[in-house]
């Protein structure tokens, strides 16, 4: 397997880390046309990191094995409103592995470096968001004790 670690996205990994979210991403807009990329996708993208790669409120994390990344997970913290106990909450903004290193632990090493990360920042509770299509996912996220708290309904106009 090689010498393999996880360590902090430094300016440099963007352009990998977008190409990985890419991939994600063309997978979902598979499954549902809800996840229609823009033609300038990449370039966004890699400004939304761009603005999170040296923030305190957030971090991304790489997976790294013999100087190919493989995988990445941007996280963040979250502000909900105030009528809520709770203020303060992680949340996993992505979770990508290559396709062809996918249910080998890697996603499995990235969360746990993650909820250690909202551990440290005194972050108690954790959401993420999943295509239930996505059955990877989905079963993932359930095997780690992460279980839907609030169902997200799309309703399209037609023209």
């Amino acid at each position: 397997m090689g010498d393999s670690l996880i360590r902090l996205a430094k300016q440099y990994d963007l352009d990998k880390i977008v190409e990985l979210w890419y991939e994600m991403s063309v997978f979902h807009e598979k499954i549902d046309s809800y996840f229609q990329l823009s033609s300038d996708c990449k370039r966004r993208y890699q400004e939304i990191l761009f603005q999170h790669i040296n923030n305190s409120e957030s971090a991304i994390f790489v997976y790294e094995r013999n100087q190919n990344l493989l995988g990445y997970i941007f996280i963040k913290i979250e502000l909900r409103a105030s009528v809520f106990a709770t203020r303060r909450t992680g949340f996993i903004q992505e979770l990508s592995v290559t396709e062809k290193e996918r249910r080998l632990g890697i996603g499995q090493q990235l969360l746990t470096v993650a909820m250690k990360w909202f551990e440290n920042q005194s972050i108690a509770e954790v959401s993420c968001h999943f295509s239930p299509q996505n059955s990877y996912s989905s079963e993932f996220w359930k095997k780690n004790g992460f279980s839907p708290k609030l169902t997200t309904a799309t309703y399209f106009y037609m023209k």
